[in-house]
């Protein structure tokens, strides 16, 4: 068997795959050894590096004056690397949905570890039309599917820019619309999506729920930028 990313052939070895389930291993151990989890110090509320470990931010104290009181939380797995940019590249914008599947067992023991005691509900970020024809596939969906919980699908995107293509400032200060299309609000969730990179998409979205009614709000992401 061929390392789903760098596709070179896999020795019989067991690796990180194998440690959290029987799947058969689908990259190879090099690759494997590029996934940086987030460790050391870091902001409890986003999981923003830091050289001291803080309750809160800077970039979390200014989303409390710009929408207070919304998200809990936001929990990511792991750094955002030269490798990870390869690999998101290749899993997101080049819609290579079977690479994503390496990140179901460890997707969902972070869950499990985390959000499964308060939280049975998941809300993936959604993507508009257009972006999900060009990409063939909503990342955020395939990464709530990892996580076993109850998928809510009652909310759709409005804004079309991409957040890829702004600057750090820019992301901070976009407006980011979506609209709540049904009544019966969870009420509590996490919102999944791939990155948190200012928190753009995550605040925005947690606050169209909060107008909505729901009470309790998180975000897991697979990275932290």
């Amino acid at each position: 068997m061929n390392c789903l990313y760098c596709r070179l052939p896999i020795p019989k070895s067991s690796g990180w795959l194998d440690w959290y389930n029987s799947r058969p291993q689908w990259l190879c151990q090099e690759c494997e050894r590029q996934f940086e989890p987030i460790d050391g110090q870091y902001c409890f509320r986003c999981m923003k590096q830091s050289d001291v470990e803080v309750e809160i931010c800077s970039d979390c104290e200014k989303w409390n004056g710009v929408v207070p009181h919304t998200l809990q939380r936001n929990y990511s797995l792991f750094r955002y690397n030269d490798f990870m940019k390869g690999f998101i590249a290749q899993w997101k914008y080049r819609g290579d949905y079977q690479l994503g599947e390496v990140l179901s067992p460890v997707f969902n023991n972070a869950f499990q570890h985390v959000f499964s005691r308060q939280f049975t509900v998941v809300i993936p970020v959604p993507v508009n039309n257009e972006r999900k024809r060009r990409r063939k596939f909503n990342q955020a969906e395939q990464l709530a599917l990892f996580t076993g919980a109850r998928i809510w699908r009652g909310v759709d995107r409005i804004s079309a820019e991409a957040q890829s293509k702004k600057t750090r400032h820019a992301r901070m200060e976009a407006k980011i619309h979506f609209e709540v299309t049904e009544a019966d609000v969870p009420t509590k969730a996490v919102i999944i999506d791939d990155l948190y990179t200012t928190g753009a998409t995550v605040h925005a979205l947690a606050a169209h729920l909060k107008q909505a009614g729901m009470r309790e709000i998180a975000s897991m992401t697979l990275i932290r930028v």
